[in-house]
Order: structure tokens, then sequence, then C-alpha cells
């Protein structure tokens, strides 16, 4: 993340929310610094990430809009047993299987997918013919942002 930061021309400061554990508080703290000033496991990575990424060693970050999800992707390389999706974001899904020679959803599914994992999805047993599989996938923080896939297949 730090690397990137440094990377992003609109990003003029990254804070570290809560670097110094408060000494009132007698609950789980998250910082990197004990209140006795012992530092946690964690320091050394943070200081040393902070340290090599002062200027940007990378591909500056450019924003552009999208009305997609980004970074959505479908492999159907396994079909009519399965297929793979993935995306760069947060996303929920829908995946509706039909025969080709109709409309009518046979089977399919819906839920959430997490950003940068691979979900598989595993076809039922189909009876012989040709069928089409649609896959759409809506932004977890925009629902409007849809990408949609299409692909048809035989048994």
């Amino acid at each position: 993340m730090i690397a990137m930061m440094a990377c992003d021309p609109n990003v003029a400061l990254l804070n570290f929310s809560h670097a110094v554990d408060e000494t009132n508080l007698p609950a789980w703290q998250s910082g990197l610094v004990l209140p006795n000033g012992t530092r946690r496991a964690s320091f050394p990575a943070v200081r040393d990430a902070i340290m090599v990424n002062h200027e940007c060693k990378g591909k500056l970050v450019e924003w552009r809009h999208t009305d997609r999800v980004v970074g959505a992707r479908v492999s159907f390389k396994t079909l009519p047993r399965s297929f793979l999706v993935r995306a760069d974001e947060g996303f929920s899904y829908e995946v509706k299987i039909t025969r080709m020679s109709s409309t009518r959803k046979l089977t399919g599914a819906a839920g959430q997918g997490e950003a940068a994992r691979d979900l598989l999805f595993k076809l039922p047993r189909l009876n012989h013919g040709a069928y089409r599989v649609t896959v759409a996938l809506h932004a977890e923080t925009n629902v409007g942002r849809v990408t949609t896939f299409s692909r048809t297949f035989r048994r």
C-alpha cells in the first residue's frame, strides 16, 4: 500500500492512524508502538516500506472513470465442467445457465466475491445439448457498474 500511495500523484499525505497505543485504553490496540515505547514485530516492516518508498519507483497511478467492474475477468477454459471468475475489486455476481434455444434459466447462482481472489463455479450435470452461461458482476461500491460475460458451450 505504501508503494502504491507513493506513485499516486493525488495522494499528498499518508497517515498511519494510531502509530502509538494509548495508555488509558484497556482493550485491544493496534498501534505499531506500545505505550511503554516497545516496538511491535510489524514496526520494522512498516518503517522499511516508508523509507524505501519516499519516491515512486514504479509507474504513476492514473485515475480514470469506469462504468465497469475493475479488473473483471472470467476464464471459460474448463467449460462445460466449471469456470473461474475474478475481479480487482469486491463484487456481487449473478450466474445464469440457459439452453441456447430459450431464455428460461435452468440453474444459476448469486453471491459475493472478494477482490483479487478466484471464484470457482462448478456446473451441475447437464443433458446433452447447447447451453449459454451468462455471468453478471456488479461492483461492490456501486452496483450500477456492471460487467457481463457470456459463453456458449455444448455438453
